[in-house]
């Protein structure tokens, strides 16, 4: 009997390995899917549909480059072939490829106008790409063709939000959660489409919904973190950022923002506990350590927080907010010049308004009012219910002489902030230059009110106003409160002893001129004070000394030259009388010198013994003169000297460099700011602002500066270059001798002047940008006469922030003789 017969075993054919292959696909089994169409390929080496699954099995698997080249491979055989640009695009996408994937996209949309899946693929890249108007037409043709398409109106809305059209935006999440109310994505950015239009309560009902839809989304409880606190609802806060933790441990933004809120609630340990995880899961995470900086600077550890600051920038050089918080630890530091600079790196990058606000606060302290007003200014319009703002740019506008421009401001700031202390002061110290001392008194006594402990200040300055009313006893009241709130200012007991000469109180005045002096031994008007008391006892031998000490520390002064005139009278010193009734002729007003009467009139002959018998005479009655107020005004010449582009050497150089060249710089010219009598010098960080007696002095001083600035250039010993603005006209001296008023803010913007300032500039005549002098029509016309000096007219022009007044301005140069 035969055996059985074996059947013939037949090959599985490419078709049967493809169908395999499909069904592996479905069930997800990519590497069989993989292995199926590989066979199907070997079968048949142009079997597209075999590269097209294998592809796409290749890319589930991850294999993104090998799935192209598949693709490839079917484009290489057929280059119209729809699915293949569609899928290589999809895979260009996972590889990173976004522009080959939007030109696998235009082809895909080019062949098949139709094909809704395409148009959305395109979309979202473009998206991606910043192609928002691009994006917004995919998604439209998506729509064109299904308009039930929930996912094309969620893009929608993404695209107006990013485009700034919030309620376009809201309308189409309103549509996707309409079509598909199991939409949890659409809940959460409607949310934050509502917080942004100030809904917040509303916005976490969405986020509440989202999360019955997928409990499990942690950022469906960082977006409710988010919104509870810009609601100001902190706990809660917290709350929504721990169960996002819970979920994922691993997230640093959830860490990051559960700090910032801890911060509000005053736990900064536990905040810088979450910054601090923050940094360890992401050490490269900036946000994480400009936060930590924020807290270290809150416990006043600076150092700490200029060292997370400075990490943060490392890692994000375009991190503002870094930059603007190292400015407020230099502000608190007393650092203006290096807080400028931080500011200005900040607004380079982003005009965030508080940065404005910071560095006016800086310019302001480096008495750049001027410039301090416009950067308020900008902070002003985009907050105006701040009231710090309003005062700081009232301050600065009364440092200008500007007082009802000032009352308006702290009026403003009390409209928003109705119990401010600070308010009130200014107020009251602006209505007191006004001479409106009832108003004064008011806002002083309000201030005190609100604030007695803290008020040695208003103290001192209602007793002031009080003693311009001749309210003595009461100034002296005042005196005493400030004394005892502060004993260490001198002003107070110079004050004080004003009030107690005018009250006949001439040793207790003694006492506190003396205490003046030993607190501020440069105290010219206390010297002047005291030998005025004493030279009213009878003692005028003994008041030299102290009118020597007031004409050394401000030679500009007339009345210590008068007052140590009747000294020298009354000692049988004619000789020196004349010399000093000479020299207060010379800088007193008209004024003064009838106030003073025939003492104020020369000595022709101190050997006329009946003349010299009238004016002992005269002088016995006469009465010292003493500051009438205790700020003064003076006629006189501001100089301002600038250092152009001192940033941009310290940036290019490096500070140090910066400082080693600008030190023995600074030094000389000060040598030669003394050189021609100087009577006041403020250094401004990047320059100076000198006063001198006349414009002669500040003109020498001037061009001495010029030419010793050219030969450091020459001899390669330094880099600077200067500019210089100088006028002259009525000064308001404080009482530690600062300058302020209309002729400071002009030398000042003169110094600033360029070309495009005048209106009509000749054609022949050019403003050189550096290593000039220009000088106001009131210089002019006091040095037009010197010789190897011209002035080269250059027109008139109005000079910023004094609207109105046109200046007429010279060019100086300097012909040395043949």
């Amino acid at each position: 009997m035969e055996g059985f017969e074996s059947p013939d075993l037949i090959e599985p054919s490419a078709e049967i390995y493809y169908r395999q292959a499909i069904n592996n696909l479905k069930n997800r089994h990519f590497q069989l899917a993989i292995l199926g169409a590989t066979e199907a390929i070997r079968l048949k080496r142009d079997f597209l549909e075999a590269y097209i699954s294998r592809g796409y099995a290749l890319e589930e698997s991850g294999d993104y480059q090998e799935a192209i080249e598949d693709y490839n491979a079917v484009l290489n055989l057929k280059n119209d072939n729809v699915i293949a640009y569609f899928h290589r695009g999809n895979a260009r996408v996972k590889a990173g490829d976004l522009e080959g994937a939007l030109a696998d996209f235009d082809e895909t949309v080019r062949l098949a106008p139709e094909f809704k899946g395409a148009y959305g693929n395109r979309g979202i890249i473009r998206a991606r790409l910043g192609k928002l108007k691009g994006a917004r037409e995919d998604f439209e043709h998506v729509l064109a063709l299904d308009a039930g398409d929930s996912r094309a109106h969620f893009n929608m809305g993404n695209i107006e939000s990013e485009m700034g059209k919030q309620n376009d935006a809201l309308g189409h999440y309103n549509k996707a959660i309409e079509i598909n109310q199991g939409y949890a994505k659409a809940y959460i950015n409607r949310g934050i489409i509502k917080a942004k239009l100030g809904n917040g309560v509303d916005a976490l009902t969405d986020f509440e919904k989202a999360l019955k839809i997928d409990p499990a989304d942690p950022n469906i409880f960082f977006n409710m973190g988010n919104v509870q606190e810009e609601i100001g609802r902190y706990e809660d806060a917290v709350q929504s950022y721990d169960q996002a933790i819970e979920i994922d441990g691993d997230d640093v933004k959830f860490y990051d923002s559960r700090g910032s809120a801890k911060v509000r609630l005053g736990k900064f340990e536990e905040a810088l506990a979450d910054f601090n995880m923050a940094v360890q899961i992401d050490p490269n995470f900036a946000g994480a350590y400009n936060n930590r900086g924020n807290i270290f600077a809150r416990m006043g550890q600076y150092e700490k927080a200029m060292e997370n600051y400075s990490r943060a920038l490392e890692l994000n050089p375009s991190l503002s907010q870094a930059y603007q918080n190292k400015g407020i630890i230099k502000t608190l530091q007393g650092k203006p010049h290096e807080a400028l600079k931080e500011c200005e790196k900040a607004i380079k990058i982003n005009s965030n308004p508080i940065t404005y606000l910071i560095r006016g606060f800086d310019k302001a302290e480096l008495g750049h009012h001027l410039e301090a007003i416009e950067d308020y200014d900008k902070f002003i319009a985009l907050h105006p219910d701040y009231p710090k703002a309003f005062i700081s740019r009232g301050v600065s506008k009364a440092a200008l002489g500007r007082h009802e421009e000032a009352i308006e401001d702290f009026t403003k700031a009390l409209e928003y902030s109705p119990e401010n202390v600070a308010a009130f002061y200014n107020r009251g110290k602006s209505l007191t230059e006004l001479n409106r001392y009832e108003e004064a008194l008011s806002d002083f006594d309000r201030a005190i009110e609100l604030s007695p402990q803290e008020g040695a200040k208003t103290y001192l300055d209602r007793g002031a106003a009080k003693a311009e009313m001749k309210r003595y006893e009461d100034a002296l009241a005042d005196f005493d409160k400030a004394i005892k709130l502060n004993p260490n200012t001198a002003s107070a007991y110079y004050s004080r002893g004003m009030a107690k000469t005018a009250l006949g109180q001439e040793d207790g005045a003694l006492s506190d001129f003396n205490e003046a002096i030993q607190l501020k031994p440069d105290f010219a008007d206390a010297y002047n004070a005291m030998g005025s008391v004493l030279s009213g006892k009878g003692l005028g031998q003994e008041s030299l000394s102290f009118y020597d000490h007031a004409i050394a520390l401000n030679p500009s002064t007339p009345g210590p030259y008068y007052n140590r005139a009747l000294a020298y009278i009354k000692s049988g010193q004619p000789e020196k009388a004349k010399q000093d009734l000479d020299a207060f002729n010379s800088l007193a007003d008209e004024k003064m010198k009838k106030r003073v009467g025939v003492l104020g009139v020369p000595i022709a002959d101190p050997e006329d013994t009946k003349k010299m018998a009238r004016l002992t005479e005269q002088a016995a009655k006469a009465q010292p003169i003493v500051p009438e107020k205790y700020r003064q005004t003076r006629a006189e010449a501001v100089l301002f000297l600038d250092i152009v582009d001192s940033t941009e050497i310290m940036n290019k150089h490096g500070v140090e460099y910066y400082l080693n060249l600008f030190i023995p710089f600074k030094r000389e010219l000060e040598a030669i700011m003394e050189k021609y009598d100087c009577l006041y010098k403020k250094g401004l960080g990047d320059g100076f602002m000198v006063v001198f007696a006349d414009n002669i002095d500040a003109i020498r001083c001037a061009l001495e500066a010029i030419v010793f600035t050219a030969g450091l250039r020459r001899s390669k010993q330094g880099v600077f270059n200067i500019r210089i603005g100088i006028h002259y006209g009525e000064t308001k001296v404080d009482i530690d001798q600062d300058r302020y008023g209309v002729p400071v803010v002009a030398a000042s913007r003169i110094q600033a002047i360029s070309s495009v300032d005048f209106p009509a500039l000749s054609a022949d005549v050019q403003v050189p940008p550096e290593n000039r002098i220009i000088v106001s029509h009131a210089v002019f016309t006091s040095v037009r006469g010197e010789p190897y000096l011209e002035c080269v007219p250059l027109g008139n022009a109005e000079l910023k922030g004094l609207s109105g007044l046109e200046y007429k301005l010279y060019l100086v140069k300097v012909h040395r003789p043949k």
